[in-house]
């Protein structure tokens, strides 16, 4: 258990943080925009090393597309995760609104994918017969097509367990599609293989291990499901305030408006960055 003191001065670190969390939320839409164009940009470079049903002139847009899907299901799997771990009952409702809106994503990754297959002339080969073929197939239904039937079906939408397998899928899925690209589809082209030694496997490990380890610290210490007060000091009876769109309370009045001012100003920045030229 930590002393009183240190509760009280992790809980000035968040209220801090929740100031200025506008300006964290749009930087990691800036810099998560930015890193998955540049690494679909990465491999425009090996147009005869990458299987063609992988290879496109457009894998940036790709990539991103799939990065927006990777992200909501990444924090509903995280929500499902977090609350078996603490025992609490799990976010269904707000794990429904999730899988909504990425049914729309993976729609959009989907027809974005198909269609240039057809203008390029490659769609033929999914039916090829190939490994590299059937596991295209494989990465489609696990990636978009399953995740897609799950959550566009209400019932099975609101359903926890179909949740994980959803989420789960999406993540996988989206992960399995940046392996693919990244080396598995080269292995007709280079005629080589390779796999991670111990030290990699175990630095990934360790790195993965030391960022779930910061997480849960940060869940356990820092009221992030708890409904605080903004004074610490203050009645445990303070009613808190709701949005009531979402019944998610956002604070005091003036950092409510500066929430939702600035969740507009994000999303409009996000949408001239991805329309300016180049």
């Amino acid at each position: 258990m930590l002393k009183p003191q240190i509760k009280k001065f992790l809980f000035k670190i968040r209220n801090f943080l929740m100031k200025f969390r506008f300006v964290f939320v749009l930087l990691g839409i800036m810099l998560s925009t930015l890193h998955q164009s540049s690494l679909g940009s990465l491999f425009l470079i090996m147009p005869f090393k990458i299987y063609p049903l992988w290879y496109s002139n457009i894998l940036p847009i790709q990539f991103f597309i799939s990065a927006v899907a990777l992200g909501l299901m990444m924090v509903a799997f995280e929500s499902l995760i977090s609350h078996w771990l603490y025992r609490r009952a799990p976010e269904t409702n707000l794990v429904e609104k999730l899988g909504k809106a990425v049914v729309w994503v993976l729609g959009t990754y989907f027809i974005v994918k198909i269609t240039d297959l057809v203008v390029t002339g490659k769609l033929g080969l999914i039916f090829s017969g190939t490994w590299e073929s059937n596991l295209f197939i494989i990465e489609i239904l696990i990636s978009t097509l399953i995740p897609m039937m799950i959550f566009v079906i209400p019932r099975f939408r609101k359903k926890n367990s179909y949740q994980w397998i959803g989420s789960g899928m999406v993540v996988f899925g989206m992960v399995f599609n940046r392996v693919n690209v990244g080396g598995i589809t080269m292995l007709s082209a280079t005629g080589d293989s390779y796999f991670p030694s111990w030290m990699e496997i175990s630095i990934t490990l360790g790195v993965i291990s030391v960022a779930a380890l910061v997480f849960l610290f940060v869940i356990e210490h820092f009221h992030v499901w708890e409904i605080q007060p903004k004074d610490p000091q203050s009645l445990p009876d303070t009613p808190p305030s709701f949005d009531y769109s979402s019944r998610v309370w956002l604070g005091t009045p003036d950092v409510s408006a500066l929430t939702k001012f600035s969740l507009a100003f994000v999303i409009s920045f996000a949408i001239v960055m991805a329309l300016m030229p180049e």
